[in-house]
């Protein structure tokens, strides 16, 4: 089951979008990845991809104009760090390497986690009020 950009992710402005858009995109290819039992050089290549973005996502935050005074900030910080141990839990499962029945199981796992990472992060109309989207209208 594909993890596609939806209408109710924008935030409204087109820089942000564009960069959830590309998580989005990494996000399905991980899990898309692990649902199709890929094998283990693909499942590192869709986890490095997913950890760049992520990279270039939140380390814009450092030089955000609107740093001192964006409320998104802070709540950036909490999901980074959310997000990496979401991925060092799969990391860990891929190094692992397969256990059969489990396989369904851990991709389920791993989606769920992923899925509820991305409604917790993407901001939505909720970033209406952010500078950065007020700035770009």
């Amino acid at each position: 089951m594909t993890i596609a950009w939806s209408a109710g992710m924008a935030s409204g402005s087109t820089v942000l979008d564009a960069e959830h858009r590309r998580l989005v995109e990494r996000v399905d290819g991980l899990v898309s990845a692990l649902e199709e039992g890929q094998g283990r050089p693909d499942l590192e290549h869709a986890l490095r991809s997913l950890g760049d973005v992520a990279v270039r996502e939140f380390g814009r935050d450092e030089d955000c104009p609107f740093r001192d005074r964006c409320p998104a900030v802070a709540a950036n910080g909490q999901a980074h760090a959310e997000l990496i141990g979401i991925l060092a839990r799969i990391r860990r499962d891929v190094e692992a390497g397969p256990r059969g029945q489990g396989e369904d199981e851990s991709a389920g796992e791993a989606r769920r986690a992923l899925v509820g990472w991305l409604g917790r992060y993407l901001p939505g109309a909720s970033a209406a009020t952010l500078p950065c989207v007020e700035a770009a209208h």
